[in-house]
């Protein structure tokens, strides 16, 4: 199990973030595959029904008023003149391919305004039927706040069209006073950019017109409330109206980083940044190592950090079937000490997600496709809904009178949720079905676009309304199809894994036996892994283990100037499934301790022979989930040549690394001489770091420790391990001690 202590304030940070918890994506149109922009966003909340909304283009007589509703809450807020000519919006996006996304960020509570009429979900909704252009849907959104006041906290909004993408981000001035500040920042057409639920613009051009639109006042206000005392040019609007805390990297920015670490080359460059290590933020923007598609960003908005060392999927809250789900909320405490879960691009609580396409180079009715779905991203399928639709598919309305409390039949918001729900507590058993029907779906929906767009292009040259009605008639088949589809595999998934056993299936059908009775089920039981590592009765308490320093020189030039490697194994069990470990197992009942560090090595790298030296003895009672396991720490050193390197055992991997260590600080305390020091292992294909304290005191009795204060993808205090090694290696070989090696038959 991950123990991640965090401080009580992060508490606070991690209720927000459960109650306001969107993700977009976003892709520049020189970034994607097809030249399109595209755009995403999750509606992640624990009270939102996931629904498709319409409204229908229309003209009103002049003076017409229109009342205004929260739309988190249904709250009245007032009324605003009705615009006199409004256009088509379907879901997020209207008929000329605008579409708005936002995640919520609340920033500094002062400046809410309860007072003001216009909550950032009517503020996405209205600006939609009234703005043909990104460009325009920017000033109306910033002039609808300024005359009627802004009712919510801050707020980033992706507002794009086929051409531009724009991030604005904006908050209120405070109770009673009219309007916001704000800046609006356009993404490069060869980058891409996100936002979850924290504020991304820092720097920013006012003289760039093109790119940059503010509020005149966005930094002089700052000024005048005492957030802000700088000169222009170093003026953050997210530093001084929603300052960064631990929470904020780690909840929000974390979804960011998994999107740039996807695409991009920098992963690790901005890994410190999401740990807390660095404050040095993120750029808003990235040129990706490719051009993304459409099924690009679908796939990432499914993202639970797989593969990465916040990846939720082996830890001990994934349980016996590997969920990547976690309870709300995702702060707990444990006698006295706070732990969290991470919060993923994907999650159960989404109301409804969508992959907004918009094409320059076709029609405004064919150009734009809401690829949308209900509930979680993870377990829904992007249906294809185009932008002049007329009217929303029955399954995703409130048919029936459905809401988030109320359940139909006939509802694809209850269909979709009624599976997931089914899956969520056996995971890595029942998802290959749902991906599977998942896939086809899509796939099916991609190859098709060409050629019902083609009909429709033909269509719109003779007749605009009849292209309207066949791309509407398009987008409510498909998702009729889909929710039939869904509740078919909903009926399949409940036969198949009843009372925790599994059907035999073959060919799509559940088998029958020689007298046409169900054939005999298969017992799956928990995971041999998940019994095996942790069952509290397989070891004695307390356990003893081996752990091995192995390190390499190239040749004697490297060994003299310390140039070292070292060998290391990535766990392919639990704990620590997927970290870089020191080969080491268990001590066997009859066996030495050396003969242990020998044979985990042999069996975890292929590497035997060796002459191994006991070093020093770790047992910390906390440094293992198991059990109270205590460990033997053993060095050896060999030349690189004389090795081969083959992962074993339950050893997923094995692999080299170089090595550096330096003191990044020195000082005494409480009689204690302490000594912090910046650890980095790498090689060609990755990089960890860690920050390892030593402490000692010296005297008739002398006493060390090394301690792992800061370090992701290392196992458990591996990296302290190593470090005192190393330390105690380095040292020699200054003194010149030891540089005549013992014979070794190593192979």
């Amino acid at each position: 199990m991950k123990k991640r202590i965090i401080l009580s304030a992060v508490l606070s940070l991690a209720a927000l973030a459960n109650s306001f918890a969107c993700t977009n994506l976003i892709v520049g149109k020189n970034a994607s595959t097809d030249g399109s922009t595209i755009v995403s966003y999750s509606a992640d909340s624990y009270g939102l029904f996931g629904e498709l909304y319409h409204y229908p283009a229309a003209t009103y007589p002049k003076g017409t008023m229109l009342k205004v509703y929260e739309w988190d809450t249904g709250k009245y807020l007032g009324e605003i003149e009705q615009a006199r000519q409004t256009y088509n919006v379907t879901g997020n996006m209207n008929e000329f391919q605008v579409t708005i996304g936002e995640t919520t960020f609340g920033g500094r509570p002062e400046l809410a305004d309860s007072t003001g009429i216009i909550d950032y979900g009517s503020l996405i909704y209205i600006g939609l039927q009234r703005s043909r252009s990104a460009r325009e849907a920017i000033r109306i959104m910033t002039d609808l706040v300024q005359q009627y006041g802004y009712y919510s906290g801050g707020e980033s909004f992706t507002i794009a069209d086929p051409n531009e993408i724009w991030i604005m981000e904006m908050i209120g001035k405070g109770p009673g006073v009219r309007g916001a500040v704000w800046v609006a920042v356009r993404v490069p057409d060869d980058c891409i950019s996100a936002h979850a639920n924290q504020s991304r613009i820092h720097q920013f051009d006012m003289n760039d017109k093109e790119n940059c639109i503010t509020s005149p006042d966005v930094i002089s206000f700052a000024r005048e409330k005492g957030y802000f005392n700088g000169v222009n040019k170093d003026f953050s609007f997210a530093e001084a109206y929603a300052p960064l805390d631990f929470g904020a990297r780690r909840f929000c920015e974390a979804r960011v980083w998994s999107y740039f670490n996807k695409f991009t080359d920098h992963g690790n460059d901005y890994l410190p940044y999401i740990e807390g290590k660095t404050n040095t933020p993120m750029p808003l923007f990235v040129k990706p190592k490719h051009k993304l598609s459409v099924q690009d960003v679908k796939d990432m908005m499914r993202d639970h950090y797989e593969g990465t060392p916040l990846d939720i999927s082996n830890d001990f809250g994934a349980g016996p079937y590997k969920t990547p789900y976690r309870l709300s909320p995702l702060n707990f405490k444990v006698g006295d000490k706070e732990y969290f879960n991470e919060r993923p691009i994907s999650t159960q609580q989404s109301g409804f997600v969508f992959v907004a396409q918009m094409r320059a180079n076709k029609p405004d009715p064919i150009g734009g496709v809401l690829w949308f779905g209900v509930d979680d991203a993870n377990m829904a399928v992007f249906t294809p809904v185009y932008c002049c639709t007329t009217k929303a598919p029955l399954c995703y309305t409130r048919v029936d009178g459905a809401d988030y409390i109320t359940f139909s039949w006939n509802s694809a918001f209850w269909i979709f949720n009624w599976v997931s729900n089914m899956v969520y507590p056996r995971y890595d058993l029942m998802i290959g079905d749902v991906r599977a029907t998942q896939k086809e779906m899509e796939t099916t929906f991609n190859n098709a676009q060409e050629g019902i767009e083609e009909m429709a292009a033909k269509l719109l040259a003779k007749d605009k309304n009849a292209a309207i009605a066949f791309l509407t008639n398009y987008t409510n088949m498909t998702a009729q199809s889909t929710f039939d589809t869904w509740k078919q595999l909903g009926t399949f998934l409940i036969v198949k894994y009843n009372d925790g056993v599994v059907k035999r299936v073959k060919d799509g059908q559940f088998e029958r036996n020689s007298i046409g009775q169900p054939a005999g089920v298969i017992r799956p039981g928990y995971p041999k892994e998940f019994l095996e590592e942790y069952d509290p009765y397989r070891y004695k308490n307390p356990c003893c283990t081996t752990d091995t320093v192995v390190f390499s020189y190239k040749d004697e030039q490297a060994l003299k100037e310390g140039r070292l490697k070292v060998l290391l194994v990535k766990r392919g069990n639990h704990p620590s499934i997927g970290c870089w470990a020191l080969p080491g197992g268990f001590v066997n009942l009859r066996e030495n301790l050396e003969d242990t560090a020998r044979r985990e090595l042999q069996e975890e790298t292929g590497v035997s022979g060796l002459p191994v030296e006991q070093f020093a003895c770790y047992g910390d009672y906390q440094r293992d989930p198991r059990a109270r396991i205590i460990t033997s720490a053993y060095l050896s050193i060999v030349k690189e040549s004389d090795v081969s390197v083959e992962a074993g055992d339950d050893a997923a991997d094995a692999a080299w690394f170089e090595i550096e260590m330096e003191p990044e600080t020195a000082y005494e305390e409480d009689g204690w001489e302490k000594t912090e020091y910046y650890l980095t292992i790498q090689n060609q294909d990755q990089k960890r770091n860690a920050v390892i304290l030593k402490k000692e005191r010296t005297g008739l009795v002398r006493e060390k420790y090394y301690v792992v204060k800061e370090g992701v993808g290392i196992a458990v205090d591996h990296a302290a391990i190593l470090a005192q090694a190393y330390e105690l290696l380095k040292g020699r070989l200054h003194s010149g001690q030891n540089m005549h090696l013992p014979c070794q038959s190593a192979k």
